[in-house]
């Protein structure tokens, strides 16, 4: 395996988080993952709930990797994912008495995902090419994609860009369609997108990168499980055929070799043409105690606007006939905080992470969601190196 392939690029790769990394592959070493984790998201309150179960989604999740280097040229990794959730779901939003409640779907919904992610790698003195497909079957929903990466270093191996493109083909076909009248019976999506971006060395303890990225999405893109209150009616959830975004990354990494800790800042802004814009800060600090153990404490910090044409109720029928409820499409604004616990051993490590996440209103207007979700997650690793 040749193991010139750029500081910068091997830098920023150790970066990018547990399902797309290949520090292992360009290193040349081989490796194993498992992890499982517990999602559980909170109960609603009993004030913002309108009718339907308070229980709302938990979910059982099972990862599995695999970096392993075919020859002196060429490595595989693949990564596949099984998860299995239950639990109740927000339908559409109600006002009584001049406040907005949620009504509920009952605790009835059970579902699964597959997913399976298969990326080869072609490693030169100076660069990386990366080939790669990936595929994903729930309940109601299968979608198959493809993409192809490559990143060049210059500079002395200082400088690295970074490329890829993608496409994939979503197939859509909700459950209980005969039942439910405002549900479609099939429908397709597909989904293109485009990055650009470079990663710099500064110095020997310091990194930035930037990454600018763009994708549109056109076919169903409407939500076929919820539904909105318009004046007297209950309609079905109905967005625009066709999305474009734009993001714009920065990540800056500076080691501190006095305590062997590194430091993670990373700046995201995002904005599409239904006029969501976000912001995202994530700040992490890695902590080596020893060489056996990895201390990593991080925070994110989550802001939106709202698509234009939601409204969690609606006084009168619009005219280009678009309505959602979702939060998803709300303002709001949320935090995370984590804390990851690993250890090494002689042949393998064991990581330990629990993940808080609160989402709020930006404000206490009437717009505001009263479905806003909040959640703890807790997962347990390990990894092989063979």
């Amino acid at each position: 395996m040749k193991l010139n392939v750029g500081s910068a690029a091997l830098v920023l790769v150790n970066s990018i988080p547990f399902s797309a990394n290949a520090t292992q592959l360009l290193l040349g070493e081989n490796s194993f993952r498992y992890r499982y984790s517990e999602y559980s998201e909170d109960s609603i309150e009993e004030q913002n709930l309108a009718s339907g179960s308070v229980e709302r989604y938990k979910i059982s999740i099972h990862q599995f990797s695999l970096e392993h280097v075919l020859n002196s040229d060429w490595a595989l990794k693949l990564d596949a994912l099984s998860e299995t959730m239950s639990g109740a779901s927000p339908w559409y939003v109600v006002e009584e008495d001049s406040s907005l409640k949620q009504v509920m779907t009952g605790a009835t919904i059970e579902e699964s995902r597959d997913d399976l992610s298969i990326r080869l790698f072609n490693i030169r003195d100076d660069s990386v090419i990366t080939i790669g497909t990936n595929f994903s079957i729930e309940n109601d929903y299968k979608s198959i994609g493809a993409t192809l990466g490559s990143s060049l270093s210059f500079n002395e191996n200082n400088t690295t860009v970074i490329s890829s493109v993608s496409h994939s083909i979503d197939s859509i076909v909700p459950t209980d369609s005969e039942l439910f009248p405002t549900r479609i019976d099939n429908a397709k999506k597909n989904v293109s997108s485009l990055s650009l971006g470079v990663a710099q060395v500064i110095n020997s303890t310091t990194l930035f990168s930037y990454t600018m990225s763009f994708s549109s999405s056109n076919g169903f893109l409407s939500d076929p499980y919820k539904l909105a209150q318009v004046g007297d009616q209950i309609l079905a959830d109905s967005r625009p055929s066709s999305r474009e975004h734009f993001s714009h990354t920065m990540k800056f990494r500076h080691h501190l070799p006095s305590i062997n800790s590194t430091i993670h800042f990373d700046y995201n802004h995002f904005e599409n043409d239904w006029a969501v814009k976000s912001q995202t800060f994530d700040f992490a600090f890695y902590w080596e105690p020893t060489y056996k153990w990895m201390i990593k404490p991080s925070f994110r910090f989550y802001e939106q606007s709202s698509a234009i044409f939601y409204n969690p109720v609606y006084d009168s029928e619009r005219v280009d006939g678009f309505y959602s409820s979702d939060y998803r499409l709300s303002g709001f604004k949320a935090r995370s905080s984590d804390i990851e616990i690993s250890r090494a051993f002689k042949d393998f490590n064991l990581q330990l992470i629990v993940t808080d996440y609160r989402s709020m209103n930006r404000d206490n207007n009437l717009s505001e969601h009263p479905g806003l979700v909040s959640f703890n997650r807790f997962t347990v690793g390990i990894t092989f190196k063979y």
